[in-house]
């Protein structure tokens, strides 16, 4: 008989870098030399596979963005959102971090989010989390 293991899809990568200073941001994995790597996102076109939300200078916790999250996280955002709006990957200056869908997402970005809050660039705001669907 099998029981649920964990609560939330949160899972512990190696990094490629620090990535501290990036909670809210998303990233990508890997598997070099066969070991899962986490990285910021290298292409904001390309489909992010989670969310930091603690690093260090060796490891981060990511939120899995395919499902699985029972509850909210915070997401940096790279332009001003509002409360209910759904947000997609958008970057600026290689920051992997969020835009507000108010009238569509550019063609080819990633949509996998809805904000919970307002707030302004720069800021992290609380975000519900959905596989991610790209922008028609």
């Amino acid at each position: 008989m099998s029981k649920l293991t964990r609560e939330n899809a949160i899972l512990s990568f190696r990094t490629t870098g620090d990535l501290s200073d990036h909670l809210g941001e998303a990233v990508s994995m890997s598997l070099p030399n066969g070991v899962p790597t986490v990285e910021l996102l290298p292409d904001p076109d390309s489909k992010p596979f989670g969310i930091i939300i603690h690093a260090d200078s060796e490891r981060a916790s990511v939120a899995v963005i395919s499902g699985g999250l029972a509850g909210t996280v915070k997401v940096k955002l790279q332009e001003s959102a509002y409360a209910g709006n759904e947000l997609y990957i958008y970057n600026v200056g290689g920051v992997a971090g969020f835009g507000d869908v108010v009238e569509g997402a550019p063609s080819g970005k990633y949509i996998c989010a809805v904000a919970m809050e307002s707030g302004l660039t720069g800021e992290l705001i609380e975000a519900v989390l959905f596989r991610p669907v790209l922008a028609p």
